[in-house]
């Protein structure tokens, strides 16, 4: 299976632009990704948790809170994740399609696994509390979303290894080969875990119920945790899985560490007196560093892995910027307005909460 040609048409804009957008969308897909794959595994813990506990009330308000946000948060993962996919079609389309194609089948059924997880999270949001179905749900939710993100580490995968498509495509021609490669998928599972652990400890530090704050605020913290410990050897065991490293690629593994570290350190901080909201969004702001620092890592990745197979004609400018012009407005516009919402969205829980036992309160008085 030969590398396809370069497009005729030419690029739209310097590659160093679209590489630069492709940077920046992934990390704006990226975080509430993680929330998602993150926040759905802790949901699921803490129904399960509610129901073996002798006193359980805590874990099922913590479940509930959960599957109450999950949604919209999936809803912003999916919508930030179609810029990113664009622009990997535009600046690496003769890579990405090939290792598509081998992977065919695996990858049709990203929008069905989608459905099923997006499904479920809306059963778990609306339904009642007490069913015996919910951790079902919350199980075919969480295998729905990890099923998923095995099939991105498969195909995105492929696409940096043009060099064993040639004898995959021998062996098969029917679309239905894996590469599944633990270490990234690890790597990106620890992240997941870290960023869900700084929601509840948010969620905890936020939330008026004392009793409920502390147990949301210490399992976050427990959470996160373990997926920034976790990390490191994730990340260090993924980098050296790499057949091509660029010259920021460890120093970028360490600073998404430090960030983690770093995140953690606000969040200790923000327990030291009962309720530190603000220096548990810092914690999180930390987290979301972190991340960031590994979404450019993985952008290098691919171009230390593919930079031997692009030649000047991948390159080709037929640039047209009176439609970039207008991008870049609307995307500053966008980002703004996808901040704003996402922090309103995250702080509506607690402020309804807060105001229900406000209104509680003054009848009981």
């Amino acid at each position: 299976m030969p590398l396809p040609s370069a497009e005729p048409i030419g690029l739209p804009a310097p590659a160093w632009l679209l590489q630069a957008l492709l940077v920046l969308t992934f990390s704006l897909h990226l975080i509430p990704m993680t929330l998602t794959v993150g926040g759905t595994l802790m949901a699921l813990y803490s129904e399960v948790a509610a129901r073996l506990s002798a006193d359980g009330s805590g874990y099922r308000q913590l479940a509930q809170r959960l599957w109450r946000l999950l949604p919209t948060i999936t809803a912003f993962t999916i919508t930030l994740g179609v810029a990113p996919l664009l622009f990997i079609q535009l600046v690496y389309g003769k890579f990405f399609y090939p290792a598509s194609v081998l992977t065919a089948w695996s990858w049709l059924g990203v929008v069905p696994l989608l459905l099923v997880g997006y499904g479920m999270l809306y059963a778990q949001s609306m339904g009642n509390q007490a069913a015996r179905w919910r951790p079902w749900a919350g199980l075919a939710a969480a295998l729905s979303f990890l099923g998923v993100l095995a099939i991105y580490v498969s195909t995105m995968s492929l696409t940096t290894q043009p060099g064993v498509w040639r004898d995959m495509y021998a062996a098969s021609q029917g679309g239905t080969h894996w590469h599944f490669e633990l270490p990234r998928a690890l790597h990106v599972l620890c992240g997941a875990v870290a960023m869900a652990g700084g929601l509840a400890a948010v969620i905890g530090h936020g939330a008026p119920e004392a009793k409920f704050g502390r147990l949301a605020r210490r399992f976050g913290l427990a959470w996160a945790a373990a997926g920034v410990i976790l990390q490191i050897p994730a990340g260090l065991w993924f980098y050296n899985t790499l057949p091509s490293r660029d010259g920021l690629l460890l120093p970028l593994v360490i600073a998404a560490g430090g960030l983690g570290l770093v995140g953690l350190l606000a969040f200790l901080l923000a327990g030291v007196k009962e309720r530190r909201p603000s220096m548990a969004w810092m914690g999180l702001f930390g987290l979301t560093l972190g991340a960031v620092a590994l979404a450019v890592q993985r952008h290098l990745v691919r171009q230390a892995a593919l930079s031997p197979n692009i030649t000047a004609a991948d390159w080709k400018l037929s640039p047209q910027w009176d439609v970039f012009g207008i991008f870049a407005v609307l995307l500053v516009l966008t980002i703004g307005l996808i901040g704003y919402l996402f922090v309103r969205f995250l702080r509506a829980p607690a402020q309804a909460e807060r105001k229900r036992t406000d209104a509680h309160q003054m009848r009981v008085g």
